[in-house]
């Protein structure tokens, strides 16, 4: 399988850390954002040229979180989409609530530190404060819980934790985390984890690193 991605995006980031989770290896060939997804080659696999998409031997994948569940289910084994059917539906739920309740509010924030968006501090405010009431209902989900969904890790915890990852280096610091000590201590065990290690590196609390991470035209 050929993951066509922007390298370092959280978007393939996430496809990267199921498939180290799940012992199944991706190819990542060098892509040049607007210009190798705009080649008539790409189109005839991936109509609308977004990315990242997932080449396979019976056709494409494409829409990060579709790719991340297609990954997650070629080892069913490895229950990374949860071990019941009830399980696989929370999973879905906990990546709705990702997709919309976390990523608009992180990208608002962490994008102008990445050179992406220009800085505007009313939009960082709100995106602060909308990023804080999605951290308040994960934390009070994760009491008592080890994981967010069953007694392992799945998609939930991969598609959460890697769209905070720049946002842990880059904006979070001990200060913003304090109200939220349940996510704190599950981020710390997600990226300590060395699925998460190979793909992120050893990610540090308010290192404010340079980062790769695109602006990719996805989803």
């Amino acid at each position: 399988m050929k993951l066509f991605a922007e390298k370092g995006s959280y978007r393939a980031n996430k496809i990267l850390v199921v498939a180290e989770l799940a012992g199944l290896e991706i190819e990542v060939p060098s892509f040049v954002l607007g210009k190798d997804n705009r080649s008539d080659e790409f189109r005839k696999s991936n109509p609308s040229g977004r990315i990242p998409a997932l080449i396979t031997d019976k056709g494409t994948v494409f829409e990060s979180n579709a790719i991340a569940r297609f990954v997650a289910r070629v080892r069913n084994d490895k229950a990374l989409y949860g071990r019941t059917f009830q399980e696989t539906g929370v999973v879905d739920s906990w990546i709705e609530f990702c997709t919309h309740e976390l990523e608009v509010p992180l990208c608002a924030w962490v994008y102008p530190k990445q050179g992406l968006l220009e800085e505007s501090p009313a939009t960082r405010k709100n995106a602060m404060e909308e990023v804080g009431n999605a951290l308040t209902d994960l934390d009070r989900h994760l009491r008592g819980r080890e994981w967010v969904v069953g007694d392992s890790v799945t998609l939930a915890d991969v598609c959460l934790a890697v769209s905070m990852s720049d946002a842990y280096r880059l904006v979070f610091d001990e200060a913003f985390l304090t109200p939220f000590p349940e996510v704190l201590r599950w981020l710390r065990k997600c990226f300590d984890l060395p699925a998460f290690q190979k793909v992120l590196g050893n990610l540090k609390l308010g290192v404010k690193e340079t980062a790769n991470s695109g602006s990719e035209a996805a989803g």
